[in-house]
């Protein structure tokens, strides 16, 4: 284009198109190889799923983050797909997470001209595309590129080298893509009769014309731009920067006169098109970051180990919404737990919160939380947690958990008379008296003396309403006090749960959970309750100590694994052992978490495996801390 022009109506920008979407990122340099296998998979579902023309846009924007009671503005990569179709069926597959975007924040283009875009906040912009590639770029090579850093000036800060990229792609037509290739190849067996060192490539050509034949592959017309932008002297040791990168590693741009508006909108007819197949995209997955800031909406956890950056993690965000956090005497799960719940509670003020302490480890964290009340729970203290008024819907499932807090074992007869009798009963007392009935020898309810008429008994008698902010704590109780407790505590505030209004935001500590899952049925019903969370709205923490408990059940080992969130703290060679054969650790990761210090956790989703380190606030560590030495 010659000359100048005047900017042009953003609505018209075909980068503008109707259709655009934000890709949250993963962690890939994280992911263990059959994870980053599976991501990059994804991608190429995704490409395969596209029938017009796609642009993959990789620019940065200031994010405000909110650590404890200051924010802090931070500038970070965001990726972006525009389309004229709608790619939700596509993406969908993809597993990459998204959501729908109402454009993208570009600076506004005043003027273009040969030399470059002049932007609206003064900044000259010019657009450099890549004419040739190496044949062996790594994957999310473009995030390579997008994150690079030169020195500003010798000895001072440093800065990025690109303002933005773009990777425009045009998938080519199936029976075009055959044609052009049979076409190559054709071409290829000339030179390779002539020259022996063509045959390398002959016989991979004659590989991707079977394939497109076959319908295995596809083939995509892309062009990539890297998008340089600053004052005139800024742009100069840019584009010198940008010159010396390629040179290093085997590319070649170049910055088209006219065509800089052209490569900013992404337009189809650039004429700039590599020509490449579907298995050599995977340079161009933008959705990586070592990075977690899931903002808005996020609670800061503390600082990445690799990159120092905050860590900003949003549990709505995961598959499900159920955490694990596993580690040994010490490690700092309490104080985890605790710093996570005031600030859920500080994001979401209008929040319940129900937790369940046994050894009261977080419960004096949290007792001056507005509206909080710590409860003692004792066998010895009325509190209506009778099973048959618990599970009032379910009185099978209320005579199963009777039978194994009765410890009636192997007993299968008894089982069986607990079942039967069930249906036709809508308290303990009443199953008692059933089982009575019974005869013939079968003294079946004598399982249930303690509970109905002896020391055990209080606990099950009168009524007890607790608030939307109540923490369970179970002091001086023997371990099958404890471990009754804690079940019927479970189950009473999870009626409680599905009785609350949906929209709420819940938060559900479960401490000591390991011993729920020392019996199917109560392990069954936590697993119940696991895969209903998300719909009740409930953000569930579970914290874990005695890992051997866990993954020597089904259930456990099933929970755990399934668990959406996982903090692995430190823990001892042997359950490190554990985590490494029932949890897919790798070597380095057992080795990093028995070394760890306090407060130092590997943080896994499903799409981050992050070393972390916890970072509460100076109120905060004075109110958490329970180490008597310091």
């Amino acid at each position: 284009m010659a000359g100048g022009g005047a900017a042009q109506d953003p609505g018209t920008e075909p980068m503008d198109r109707r259709y655009v979407y934000r890709i949250y990122p993963v962690n890939l340099d994280g992911m263990h190889d059959d994870e980053r296998a599976k991501a990059l998979s994804g991608f190429s579902a995704l490409l395969l799923g596209i029938t017009r023309p796609m642009a993959i846009w990789v620019s940065r924007r200031s994010v405000e983050v909110e650590v404890g009671d200051r924010t802090a503005s931070m500038v970070v990569p965001e990726a972006h797909l525009a389309s004229s179709e709608p790619l939700d069926s596509a993406l969908h597959p993809s597993g990459l997470q998204f959501t729908v975007s109402s454009g993208l924040a570009r600076p506004a283009v005043r003027r273009h001209s040969l030399r470059g875009l002049e932007l609206a906040d003064g900044r000259t912009a010019r657009c450099f595309v890549f004419y040739s590639l190496p044949g062996a770029l790594p994957p999310a090579w473009i995030m390579d590129l997008m994150n690079m850093r030169i020195d500003a000036t010798p000895g001072g800060a440093r800065e990025r080298l690109l303002e933005a990229a773009c990777v425009a792609i045009r998938p080519i037509e199936q029976h075009i893509a055959a044609a052009r290739m049979r076409g190559f190849t054709e071409n290829l067996k000339v030179m390779a009769a002539r020259d022996e060192t063509e045959s390398a490539q002959l016989a991979a050509a004659q590989r991707l014309t079977t394939m497109l034949s076959n319908n295995r592959t596809r083939l995509f017309g892309v062009t990539v731009t890297a998008i340089l932008a600053g004052k005139a002297d800024e742009l100069r040791r840019r584009e010198r920067r940008l010159s010396m990168y390629c040179k290093q590693s085997f590319c070649k741009v170049d910055a088209p006169a006219a065509l800089h508006l052209d490569l900013w909108n992404a337009r189809d007819s650039t004429g700039a098109d590599l020509t490449l197949d579907l298995d050599s995209m995977s340079p161009f997955f933008a959705f990586a970051s070592n990075d977690l800031l899931e903002t808005p909406g996020g609670i800061a956890i503390g600082t990445s180990s690799h990159t120092g950056a905050p860590i900003i993690f949003n549990y709505r965000m995961r598959p499900n919404y159920n955490t694990a956090i596993i580690g040994w005497s010490g490690a700092g799960k309490s104080f985890l737990t605790k710093m996570l719940a005031r600030r859920f509670l500080r994001k979401n003020p209008e929040a319940i919160l129900l937790g369940i302490d046994p050894k009261s480890e977080y419960a004096a964290g949290l007792s001056d939380v507005e509206g909080m009340a710590i409860v003692d729970v004792e066998m010895s203290r009325q509190l209506g947690f009778d099973p048959f008024r618990i599970f009032d819907d379910n009185p099978t499932l209320a005579a199963g958990f009777l039978a194994d807090i009765a410890d009636v074992g192997s007993d299968v007869k008894a089982r069986k008379a607990f079942k039967a009798v069930a249906q036709g009963c809508s308290s303990l007392g009443d199953m008692y008296g059933h089982l009575r009935e019974i005869g013939e020898g079968k003294d079946y309810h004598t399982y249930l003396d303690d509970f109905v008429r002896g020391g055990q008994s209080e606990v099950f008698r009168g009524d007890s309403t607790f608030g939307h902010r109540t923490v369970l704590a179970f002091n001086d109780a023997s371990e099958d006090d404890e471990r009754i407790l804690l079940l019927l505590s479970l189950g009473k505030f999870w009626k409680m749960i599905r009785s609350m209004p949906r929209h709420v935001p819940k938060l559900l500590i479960i401490d000591e959970g390991w011993k729920l899952f020392r019996h199917r049925s109560i392990a069954q019903y936590v697993m119940s309750i696991a895969k209903l969370g998300r719909a009740y709205n409930v953000w569930c923490i579970f914290i874990v100590q005695e890992l051997s408990d866990m993954v020597s059940t089904v259930e456990g080992k099933s929970y755990l694994n399934n668990a959406g969130t996982k903090f692995l703290m430190k823990n001892t060679e042997s359950e490190a052992q554990l985590l490494l054969e029932h949890m897919g650790l790798s070597e380095e990761e057992k080795d990093a978490i028995t070394a760890f210090d306090t407060g130092e956790c590997l943080l896994i989703t499903d799409r981050h495996r992050l070393l972390v380190s916890i970072e509460p606030l100076r109120d905060e560590y004075e109110m958490f801390d329970t180490n008597p030495n310091s």
